[in-house]
């Protein structure tokens, strides 16, 4: 008799829990996950008039998390408007009317299910960030002001089979401008342009302070390469593997390189290192030069 008390007990806690009664937290006019500087862009931003949900993971009080969710079930929204916020145990649950930019493409289609939602963050939504191309460069904004390279997304290789380990030629701006705002160009994310086989030239504007590890690895055909004033480090393996670059021009503030950063650089065989500069066993290991 005891051990059937306990188990009602049991049951009895296990179904006040999962009916917990959500508590409301917070109503709020707009609110983003997305790093976009909301009220400043001289595009109108436009409602879809269905009210979505997004929740946390189950035992994360996580708000991003929630926004991510309820934006993602209609990839390309930014904001979500009209927003109550709220607890449900331990789970934040967002309601909101998504917000998109108004580009002539017409109003976001919704994701049927969440599981397909969550796929859209790598593509043209990775992490709560928003990707955009220019001129076939993507960039991810990281501030008011400012954006990174970054690789093209799969699905986009994807459809470009191989053509995309045949971009020759690779000009980055120092600039670029997106919804109407003007954005510097800071960085290039890790493995950026990693297997651009066909690679043989690329303008870094001098607005880059920072590449990221294996940026340019297996470029093989890369011949040269300037590297910006700003840029002060050179990370693990960033050019490894480009068989053909004979020619690097470092800045005079570079204070470290990476492990392999230059491996298998068989064609260089002479570079000007700073006085100053710190350099990583086997940074140049398999390519002429010897440190």
């Amino acid at each position: 008799m005891k051990n059937t008390k306990k188990v009602a007990i049991v049951l009895i806690i296990l179904v006040f829990l999962g009916c917990a009664p959500k508590k409301r937290l917070y109503d709020l006019t707009i609110v983003s996950s997305r790093n976009i500087p909301l009220g400043q862009s001289s595009m109108e931003l436009k409602k879809i008039p269905d009210r979505v949900e997004g929740r946390s993971e189950k035992e994360d009080l996580n708000l991003k998390e929630a926004i991510d969710q309820a934006l993602n079930l209609y990839p390309g929204s930014v904001a979500l408007s009209d927003v109550v916020v709220y607890r449900k145990g331990e789970r934040i649950i967002v309601e909101g009317f998504p917000l998109y930019y108004d580009e002539g493409a017409g109003i976001p289609k919704k994701v049927v299910n969440r599981k397909d939602a969550n796929r859209f963050e790598n593509t043209s939504i990775q992490l709560g960030v928003e990707l955009f191309t220019d001129n076939g460069i993507y960039f991810s904004i990281i501030s008011d002001s400012t954006v990174e390279v970054v690789r093209i997304p799969d699905d986009v290789l994807n459809k470009m089979q191989r053509n995309w380990q045949k971009i020759e030629k690779v000009n980055i701006p120092a600039e670029v401008e997106h919804r109407g705002l003007v954005y510097k160009v800071v960085k290039i994310e890790s493995g950026a342009f990693k297997g651009f086989s066909d690679l043989r030239s690329i303008t870094l504007p001098n607005t880059i302070e920072s590449i990221g590890t294996e940026a340019f690895k297996n470029c093989r055909r890369l011949a040269s390469i300037v590297i910006p004033e700003k840029v002060s480090i050179i990370e693990y393996g960033t050019f490894a593997n480009c068989q053909q670059l004979s020619s690097v021009t470092l800045p005079a503030g570079l204070k470290s390189i990476g492990e392999h950063a230059f491996s298998s650089c068989w064609k260089l065989k002479h570079i000007d290192i700073p006085q100053s500069t710190q350099v990583a066993k086997e940074a140049f290991s398999g390519s002429g030069v010897k440190y």
